[in-house]
């Protein structure tokens, strides 16, 4: 668009002598337009259509992180969930050969050897079991974290 501006100047001078002259005035208006922007605007639209572009990818690949988040902590619930199953099978079981290794010992059927091997069972069954625990609290918080509905923040803050 044409800009149109103006300006208006009045003015004397002084001399050392003590002269001076008549006032003098001065005004300009001055018009003024392009002739020529050089692709300006088809580069501004340009511009602006590939800044469009990135911000569809950026919000794309956010999209894909938090469901690639989602699912993975999904995933890891479930596992966990059948892992304490498991878990929790393999602890009965060895509580029941430590019970049978501690009868036979008193009996004795077998010696101090086989009433060890079935501590040493049971104790690696309660610690499988208590990870076990452990994954699945963590797959609940996860999973929780990963869909937003815990702010940890708040719970740190005690807010």
């Amino acid at each position: 668009m044409p800009i149109l501006s103006t300006s208006f100047d009045i003015g004397k001078n002084y001399y050392d002598t003590g002269v001076t002259e008549d006032c003098h005035y001065t005004a300009l208006i001055k018009l003024n337009f392009p002739l020529f922007h050089g692709f300006f605007y088809k580069n501004l639209e340009k511009e602006a259509l590939s800044q469009l572009q990135k911000s569809k990818q950026v919000l794309k690949q956010k999209e894909l992180s938090v469901i690639k988040d989602v699912s993975s902590s999904h995933i890891t619930l479930k596992n966990a969930i059948e892992k304490i199953k498991y878990s929790n099978d393999y602890l009965s079981a060895s509580q029941e050969s430590f019970v049978i290794a501690l009868k036979n010992y008193k009996l004795g059927i077998t010696d101090i050897l086989d009433v060890l091997s079935a501590q040493a069972s049971l104790a690696d069954a309660r610690e499988k079991n208590a990870k076990s625990k452990r994954d699945l609290y963590v797959g609940f918080i996860n999973l929780a974290y990963s869909t937003g509905n815990i702010n940890f923040n708040k719970e740190i803050q005690g807010e």
